[in-house]
Formats: C-alpha cells, sequence, structure tokens
C-alpha cells in the first residue's frame, strides 16, 4: 500500500473514532441533562403535591373552626374551646410547615390559592407579621383581574380585622379598579363583582362600627346592581343587599342564603366571615 493512502486511511479511521467519541459524549451529556431534568420535575411534583395536601388541610381546618365560631354560645359543647384549640394547634402547625418548605426556588410553583390559604391561617393563629408577607404574595401570584380584585377585597376585609380601616379601604378600592380596568368580564358580570366588592366594603364598615361609611357603601353597591341588565339578577342583588344591611342594623333575623351567598349575623365573631367565598359567574 503506497504511504499516502496508508496515511489517509489512517486519518480517515481517526476521524471516524474521533466522531464516535464526541457522539458518545453528546449522548452522555444529553442523557445527563435530561435525567437532571427528569429528576427535578419529579422533586416539583413531589413539592407541589406537599403543598396542595398542606393548603387543603388548612382550608378544611379553617373552615371548621369558622363553623365553630358561628355556632351561638348556647349550643357550644362543654369541650368547645378545648376542641377549637386543638384545631388552631393543627392549623399552626401545618401552616409553618408550608413556610418552612418555600423558598426562593420553590416560591413560583404556587398559586395565588395556596398563598391566600396560608395568609388567613397565619391570620387565625394571630401571627401577624407572617400573615402580612403572604398577603403580599396572594396579590402578588394573582394571574387576572378577576382574582386580583377577589383577593384584594378578601385583604381589605382581613385590615379591618387589624384595626387598620384606611388601609382596607384601600384595598377594596384598588379591587374596584381591578374589575372596571379590565377589558375581559361583559358588562353584566363588572356589574356584578363591583357590586359584591362594595357591598363585601359596607359589611366591613358595619361590623367595624363605621355605620355612615357602611350606608355609603350600600349606595354605592345598590348603583351597581341598578346596572345590571337581567331583571332577575338585578332584583336579587338589590334584595340581599338591603337584607344584609339589615342583619347588621338587627332589623332582621338571618335566613338561609340564595346560592353563591354567605349568611352573616350581626353579632357573629370576626373569624366567622366566610373568607373563601367566590363572586359568582
Amino acid at each position: 500500500m503506497p504511504f499516502d493512502s496508508a496515511q489517509a486511511l489512517v486519518t480517515t479511521k481517526d476521524i471516524i473514532t474521533l466522531g464516535i467519541s464526541v457522539l458518545a459524549l453528546t449522548l452522555s451529556v444529553v442523557s445527563t441533562i435530561y435525567s437532571a431534568w427528569r429528576q427535578r420535575r419529579e422533586a416539583e411534583r413531589q413539592f407541589r403535591q406537599r403543598i396542595t395536601d398542606i393548603t387543603d388541610t388548612l382550608i378544611n381546618s379553617v373552615a371548621k373552626v369558622t363553623l365553630m365560631d358561628y355556632l351561638p354560645s348556647d349550643q357550644r359543647s362543654s369541650n368547645h374551646e378545648y376542641v377549637r384549640g386543638t384545631e388552631i394547634q393543627r392549623i399552626a402547625a401545618r401552616v409553618r410547615q408550608a413556610d418552612y418548605l418555600i423558598t426562593d426556588d420553590t416560591a413560583r410553583l404556587l398559586t395565588d390559592v395556596d398563598y391566600l390559604a396560608i395568609a388567613q391561617a397565619f391570620g387565625l393563629v394571630g401571627d401577624s407579621v407572617q400573615a402580612e408577607r403572604y398577603w403580599a404574595l396572594t396579590l402578588e401570584f394573582s394571574q387576572r383581574p378577576f382574582y386580583s380584585a377577589t383577593n384584594r377585597r378578601l385583604y381589605g376585609f382581613y385590615l379591618f380585622s387589624q384595626g387598620r380601616p384606611d388601609d382596607g379601604r384601600g384595598q377594596y378600592e384598588r379591587a374596584i379598579r381591578d374589575v372596571t380596568e379590565s377589558q375581559e368580564t361583559r358588562d353584566d358580570q363588572k356589574c356584578v363583582e363591583v357590586g359584591w366588592i362594595y357591598e363585601d366594603w359596607m359589611q366591613s364598615e358595619a361590623r367595624f362600627q363605621f355605620p355612615d361609611r357602611a350606608q355609603a357603601m350600600r349606595d354605592r353597591a345598590k348603583a351597581a346592581y341598578q346596572k345590571i341588565g337581567d331583571e332577575a339578577q338585578r332584583q336579587w342583588r338589590l334584595a340581599n343587599l338591603e337584607r344584609t344591611l339589615q342583619l347588621y342594623s338587627g332589623q332582621a333575623p338571618p335566613e338561609a342564603s340564595a346560592p353563591g351567598t354567605t349568611t352573616l349575623t350581626p353579632d357573629a365573631p370576626l373569624t366567622s366571615v366566610d373568607p373563601t367565598r367566590a363572586v359568582p359567574s
């Protein structure tokens, strides 16, 4: 074999060998990256499942305490306070577990619903510092104007309960702007949502002893509801608005609510308002 031909053959073999080595290395790197990606995704899935379980427990426990607080004193069992205290302890343990699990890397895996449940749980156990932190995250992670308005409305009530009515009013105002400036809400739905925010605002003012402001919010809610085009929806909203205000003034006994609303009693404790009710569609 001539020298040049032998040299060319060696060079070709070297190139093939090098190509195979590069391909093997590439496949190895790709395999490593894919394996790391799958491990990360699995870790995220497991984290998400743990947070979902905790959130579900918190919602159920907060609801249980809320129902206990609704009971009139003459209907409470002898161990009422013990059972309530135990449930509060369970809430405290679970909400602190959630806080421990949430890091800068995992915060993005939660939704506003998760943060809302955590904020309300911290508020119920009395940790106002942590509650405030998670209320801020609830608002930050609200994905659409509808959810932003709903969460601000709930935050507004919380601020009233903390003796910060002016801050609470600010959140109600922001909630109304979220709705009125949104391009995704139909006219009737927008009237319903704005009216509901004003109605909730009215309840906060009435509950925390601002009767004149409560009346003003009632007038604004009424004006919003009167713009609803659907006759049946408009009349029901207006009637329910008047009854809700009467409940706070003690002029009407509580009775069952229509679907999508919550019955409130004038002397219900602060924790008895259902903080998770959604604006009906």
